[in-house]
């Protein structure tokens, strides 16, 4: 479960961006503060144009009143300091009474928003492919990206890189890190994992314009941050191309490197879907709808990947949306997308685990239970041998919408009240392992507030990220605390930790990469990844960390990708 309790700039009338204002304020700078919010959509063509193609009546309702707005501010003497000074502040949603005018600092960032605009339309022109945008890699001149490395159908990549989450390659630990390159992605938060395969990188960011969440999947070169290609929109057939919703799932590598599987639609949405996409090229190989979304990031075995379709929950009460869809897992073959079964399981948001023919996942809200579902066999195989597609649920004291990790014979799963917005008024979580086989119980650690992210295991550790900040390190034996150590004073952990044989690396909420002792807890460095002099507009760092042939890459709010390298 992710991003709930954001309220809709656009509604079913058309609304304004709140007003900060004091008693007496005038009437004509609430009007300007409504057009602001329109004003914003309309400098980017893409959420212009996905606004008039979602809500095409609210969205000319709203040109027009731009355009009338625009009339009156250019009526002769409606260009005074004063009426530019109440269009600085609606535009900045503090419209008060008497604000002062445009500072130069303001008049430079509008210049630089309209030549931002210019610049979005000349690179659509120029990538326009048989009438489209697609993707950089078509336009003259762009770079092609190296074919994939070959691995096993076994060893695909997928969030936090194995099944046991380490959120590392087994390789070095990276330390005293000195920031490599970074790479933007058209302004939008990186809310899902980053994952690489051979030279590639692939991160999915998301454009949040309420009621629209826009999505943008790249591929980057792994040693230079280089964009390979980018996918904004899908073809869906006959010449019908709609724009990629906000993405909150990780990618997910087939084992032979030639795919790219990820979900769409973030915690609000509806009629989302799992998208296959060519690793080398990013065109679209498939696409499975679902009345739901997928922030569940999807697990690859040999030809099979299985993700979760999750629930729309209400945004007051934070349950389910009475009679309205609860959720299921679903399996679809990677060759030709073909959906192969789907089971009934309440808000299924964690990200399962696949293997040995078993995907194991979590169910949300109402749900509360782990789950172990055979994955290989279609719904008539399982009829003619008399088996159940469930093979044990075990139930959880709150949530489970952590990702599962598998260690040994151990499933782990992290569970909680709450989510990454909503704070619970009376928060608690715990981490469960249970037995793989029978799904037994086998230890439980119990904390003060949710465990949101992935157990990241490596050797006999298990490290947890709780969200009240602090990181603690268990025995996977029998669940006891090795150390407790906070991250960073003040600051949430949204996401999971990356762990080698010597480090942990976590990313807190608001967006400060932390470098702890894997023994001790001892923080040793900080590095604070947002743009730099920007903090991040919604402590909604979610990211979570990779380890990466001597590199550390971590998505942000502000600043896209950015890669880090260890120092001797």
């Amino acid at each position: 479960m992710a991003l709930w309790g954001l309220s809709p700039i656009w509604g079913p009338d058309l609304a304004v961006v709140p007003i900060l204002a004091n008693v007496g304020v005038a009437v004509f700078p609430a009007i300007l503060a409504g057009a602001a919010s329109v004003i914003a959509v309309a400098l980017s063509p893409r959420r212009l144009w996905a606004a008039i193609r979602k809500r095409p009546a609210v969205a000319g309702l709203s040109v027009a009143a731009v355009a009338a707005l625009v009339a009156l501010v250019l009526m002769p003497g409606a260009r005074s300091d004063s009426a530019r000074g109440a269009v600085s502040a609606s535009a900045s949603s503090g419209a008060v009474a008497g604000a002062p005018a445009l500072s130069d600092a303001q008049w430079l960032q509008l210049a630089q928003d309209y030549l931002s605009y210019q610049r979005a339309r000349a690179r659509q022109a120029a990538s326009v492919t048989s009438g489209h945008q697609h993707d950089a890699a078509r336009t003259a001149g762009a770079l092609q990206p190296a074919g994939p490395e070959p691995r096993d159908d076994n060893h695909s990549a997928g969030f936090r890189i194995d099944v046991g989450r380490s959120g590392a390659d087994g390789g070095a630990s990276p330390r005293s890190l000195e920031r490599l390159w970074s790479r933007d992605i058209d302004g939008g938060m990186v809310l899902s994992s980053v994952t690489p395969h051979g030279e590639r990188l692939f991160a999915a960011a998301t454009e949040l314009h309420p009621p629209l969440s826009l999505g943008t999947l790249v591929a980057l070169d792994v040693n230079t941050g280089r964009e390979l290609w980018r996918v904004q929109e899908l073809n869906l057939g006959s010449d019908n191309w709609v724009d990629c919703m906000g993405f909150f799932s990780s990618p997910a590598v087939s084992g032979d490197g030639s795919a790219v599987v990820i979900g769409q639609g973030l915690h609000l949405d509806r009629d989302s879907a799992l998208l296959c996409f060519d690793a080398a090229t990013g065109d679209l190989r498939w696409r499975v709808p679902t009345p739901l979304h997928i922030e569940s990031s999807p697990a690859i075995e040999g030809n099979i990947v299985v993700a979760g379709a999750g629930a729309v929950e209400s945004v007051e009460t934070h349950v389910l949306v009475e009679g309205d869809n609860p959720g299921y897992v679903f399996a679809t073959a990677i060759d030709s997308g073909q959906e192969l079964w789907r089971y009934q399981v309440r808000d299924p948001e964690s990200s399962p685990v696949l293997s040995d023919g078993v995907v194991y996942i979590g169910s949300g809200v109402s749900g509360n239970a782990v789950l172990a579902l055979r994955a290989r066999e279609s719904d008539a195989d399982l009829a003619a041998q008399g088996l159940e597609r469930e093979l044990w649920r075990s139930a959880t004291p709150y949530p489970a919408v952590g990702a599962v990790s598998l260690r040994g014979d151990l499933v782990l799963i992290g569970c909680g009240t709450g989510n990454y917005i909503y704070v619970d008024a009376n928060p608690v979580g715990a981490v469960l392992a249970l037995d793989r086989t029978t799904g037994a119980e086998r230890w439980r650690a119990s904390f003060a507030d949710a465990v949101l992210g992935a157990v990241a295991t490596a050797g006999d550790r298990a490290v947890v990220g709780v969200r009240d900040g602090t990181v603690v390190c268990l025995n996977l034996a029998d669940g006891s605390q090795r150390w407790r150590s906070v991250a960073r004073t003040g600051d949430t952990l949204l996401a999971s930790p990356a762990l080698t044989d010597s480090t942990v690396y976590v990313m807190t909420s608001s967006g400060w990469l932390v470098v702890m002792d894997a023994d001790t807890g001892a923080v040793l460095e900080q590095h604070y990844a947002n743009t730099p002099g920007q903090s991040g507009q919604m402590g909604i760092t979610v990211s979570s960390p990779v380890v990466y042939r001597e590199h550390v890459y971590v998505g942000t709010e502000t600043a896209g990708v950015v890669a880090y390298e260890g120092l001797p």
